[in-house]
């Protein structure tokens, strides 16, 4: 397997106004809590026609507290177009409007639909050595962590599942409990349980770690530094963004812990989640502020021909939880 050279994205071209109004749409998605809009930016292994970043909505359903006071929807998809979306017209706004996006997923769409359409179709691309990148984007409360799938019990509740387990324990039952799908669970859960499936099945050798970082404000914090520092202030020292020729983009000093299956991958977004500063339940300035990036990453042998140049080729998952305020 050669290195292939990852080209950056062009803009995406999926975003088409039906009509001929030039407002954006962002202040409707920002207005009321019915909608999500999750982008993703994905490298092929050969050119689309519809470009390399894909850009999809998900509209969520009603809350309780939104229909006990009658609350109105304000975005539905298009009937008889499955890719487009309809803004509701209102007493504020006489004017329909209409956009068409690469994916509208409606109320109705379960976890694994969302999965299977939307991210699945890019594990052979990620496989065979291209990186792949999923932003979830939207106001805080739209459902992003519903979609990523990184929601979590109580912090004493996570605590008791994280430790309970004895590291030596070799009982089938946990191992099969660890490899069901809840079918609440995001696209996070699904792409670890994809791609353990895939290699396993594959036999191929490789090594996978996984980070877990924060943004906020200006700052890089570090979400898996177990330092006796970091334990001892309950956050990480801010880290430093660097690019070079060899390495690209990267954080110095960010914390990668080598996984061998799912759960373990999963264990460390839940301490990662755990140290995170930011309630996602909350709509404040400080929460808007912050993001969180999990990046699995996995490096594949290649042919004895190729290893006498380059014996290991990397390349990364991220999935970005990205707040707008």
């Amino acid at each position: 397997m050669q290195r292939r050279s990852l080209q950056p994205p062009p803009a995406p071209s999926s975003l088409r106004q039906s009509s001929d109004s030039d407002e954006d749409a962002d202040d409707h998605h920002s207005s009321s809590s019915a909608g999500e809009t999750r982008v993703q930016p994905l490298t092929v292994t050969k050119p689309r026609k519809d470009g390399s970043v894909q850009v999809a909505v998900r509209i969520r359903p009603m809350l309780p507290r939104e229909l006990a006071r009658n609350a109105a929807t304000c975005v539905e998809r298009q009937r008889g177009e499955d890719n487009v979306i309809r803004l509701v017209p209102t007493a504020a706004d006489l004017f329909e409007r209409k956009f068409t996006f690469d994916h509208v997923f409606p109320q109705s769409t379960k976890q694994t639909e969302l999965y299977d359409e939307a991210l699945k179709p890019w594990m052979a691309s990620f496989l065979q050595g291209f990186n792949v990148t999923v932003i979830a984007y939207g106001q805080t409360g739209s459902g992003k962590t519903h979609t990523m799938g990184n929601s979590m019990p109580s912090t004493s509740t996570m605590a008791n599942s994280l430790f309970a387990r004895s590291p030596s324990s070799d009982d089938s039952s946990d191992e099969e409990a660890a490899d069901t799908l809840d079918s609440d669970e995001g696209l996070i859960p699904r792409f670890l349980h994809h791609l353990f499936t895939k290699l396993n099945e594959s036999g191929s050798n490789f090594q996978l770690s996984v980070s877990f970082l924060e943004i906020y404000g200006e700052d890089i914090h570090d979400l898996l530094d177990n330092s006796d520092a970091q334990r001892a202030s309950r956050r990480s020292e801010p880290l430093q963004l660097r690019e070079n020729k060899k390495n690209g983009v990267w954080v110095q000093g960010l914390t990668e812990v080598p996984v061998s299956n799912r759960h373990e991958a999963m264990e460390q977004m839940q301490r990662g989640a755990l140290q995170r500063i930011t309630a996602s339940t909350q709509m404040n300035e400080r929460s808007s502020r912050s993001h969180a990036v999990y990046t699995v990453k996995i490096v594949q042998r290649v042919s004895e021909h190729e290893s006498k140049k380059d014996p290991l080729v990397p390349n990364n998952q991220e999935m970005t939880n990205a707040a707008s305020g």
